[in-house]
C-alpha cells in the first residue's frame, strides 16, 4: 500500500467518512479491518446503475473503457459486474 492509500484511510477514519473509495486490495483489507465503509470502482458503477444514474448500456460502456486502460481488473471481475448490471435490467 502506498502513501496515498494510507493517507486516504487515515483521512476517512479521522473524518468519519460515509465511504472510502479504494481499489487497492491491500488498502481494502486495511479499511475492512478498521471497519471503514469502502467501495472500489466496480462497486461505484454497480451502485450508480442501481440508483438510476447509469443505464445498463452506459455501465457497459464505462466497463469497456476501463478494460482498454492499463488499470488491472480481472476479466472475471469485469464479467461478474456485467452480470450484476444486466440482472438488474431484467
Amino acid at each position: 500500500m502506498d502513501r496515498g492509500e494510507s493517507e486516504a484511510i487515515i483521512y476517512a477514519d479521522e473524518n468519519h467518512a460515509d465511504v472510502l473509495l479504494m481499489d487497492e486490495e491491500a488498502g481494502g483489507k486495511v479499511a475492512m479491518n478498521m471497519k471503514l465503509p469502502f467501495a472500489g470502482s466496480m462497486g461505484v458503477i454497480i451502485q450508480a446503475k442501481k440508483a438510476g444514474l447509469l443505464s445498463a448500456d452506459e455501465a457497459d460502456e464505462v466497463l469497456d473503457r476501463i478494460e482498454k486502460t492499463n488499470i488491472h481488473i480481472s476479466k472475471r471481475l469485469l464479467q461478474d459486474v456485467k452480470n450484476i448490471i444486466h440482472e438488474e435490467k431484467q
